[in-house]
């Protein structure tokens, strides 16, 4: 699983913690620290794929 998140959410930390104390295997980028064309790469996906962005 990919997941984007954001370095400053408590929930995504709180995500990623359960995953890795569950050992559930996931990748993640930190949108909030990637670079701007990655940032834009990011949105034209989730948009793709029917998100409209971060909560």
């Amino acid at each position: 699983m990919l997941s984007c998140i954001l370095y400053s959410c408590p929930w995504c930390k709180k995500t990623k913690k359960y995953f890795n104390d569950h050992n559930i295997p996931f990748k993640f980028i930190d949108y909030d620290l990637a670079n701007i064309d990655e940032q834009k790469r990011i949105l034209n996906e989730m948009r793709k794929n029917g998100a409209n962005g971060f909560l």
